[in-house]
This record gives C-alpha cells, sequence and structure tokens, in this order.
C-alpha cells in the first residue's frame, strides 16, 4: 500500500466565516454604534491578512486612504465609523515605531473577532471602554491646537 501524505489545503476565501452575531448585536449594539459601523466592522473582518497562521493578531496591512476608498467611503465618513469601533475595542491600532518610512510611523487596523478580543462580550450589550480622545491626545496635540511644534 502506498503511504499518503496529506496536507491541509488552504480554505478558500468564499468559505471562511465572519464573526459571529448573536441577537444581542440586534438588540443592542446597533442602537450603540450604529448599522453603518457593525457593517464597517464585518467588512474590515473580511479585509484582514490571514497569510500567516502563526499570526498574533488580524491586521489590515493597508492605510487608512486606501482602505477607506476600498470600502467606498469618504476619509471622513471612515474615521467617523472607525472612531466608534475603537471606542467599543471592536477594532485597535498597531503602530509599526522601527519602520524607515519617514514622518509619522505606519499604522494598521487590527480587528478583533470578538468585543475586546473575549468571546463572553460578544453575547452580551456592547460597552463603551475607552475614549478616541484618549489616543489621539498626545498624537495629534498640535493639530488640535492649530499651531505647529
Amino acid at each position: 500500500m502506498t503511504k499518503l501524505d496529506l496536507t491541509q489545503g488552504k480554505t478558500p476565501r468564499e468559505q471562511l466565516e465572519l464573526p459571529p452575531l448573536y441577537f444581542v448585536a440586534m438588540d443592542d449594539w446597533v442602537d450603540k454604534i450604529g448599522d453603518k459601523a457593525l457593517v464597517l466592522y464585518l467588512r474590515l473582518w473580511t479585509l484582514a491578512d490571514r497569510t500567516n497562521k502563526e499570526r498574533d493578531n488580524d491586521v489590515i496591512p493597508q492605510s487608512i486612504g486606501k482602505l477607506s476608498q476600498r470600502v467606498g467611503m469618504t476619509k471622513a465618513t471612515f474615521y467617523k465609523h472607525v472612531k466608534t469601533l475603537y471606542e467599543y475595542a471592536l477594532i485597535d491600532f498597531i503602530t509599526y515605531e522601527d519602520s524607515k518610512q519617514k514622518g509619522n510611523a505606519p499604522e494598521n487596523i487590527v480587528v478583533f473577532k470578538y468585543p475586546q478580543n473575549d468571546f463572553t462580550k460578544s453575547v452580551q450589550p456592547l460597552e463603551k471602554v475607552r475614549e478616541w480622545e484618549d489616543r489621539t491626545n498626545e498624537k495629534f496635540s498640535y493639530t488640535k491646537k492649530r499651531r505647529s511644534p
């Protein structure tokens, strides 16, 4: 008998799953974050790079400008909904401090499968756990003051 060496194949994109949504998503989440932000969250989930099976996070390796175009939103509308998703901990940002890019260090969006990356939160009402301004106060303090450093 011939020995077979079977390896798991790559799952086609069409067969990948969205994060599970429970009734609480319609009963509570839509009221808190809005239907457009919820749909954006699901769209962002589909855009995460899953090529590395050993990855720590589901990161979307694209600039905010390209990402907003890809989902068909202006940057302003995109940021409005991203702000909400960030405040409810459905997404986060990762900054590449050691980047050789001139200017600001590049940032990518990390998409969590569950709120606060915790399954138990997916079956509960959403909690606002952080403020967008706390994330941006230091980084954009000169922009807000309308003066240069």
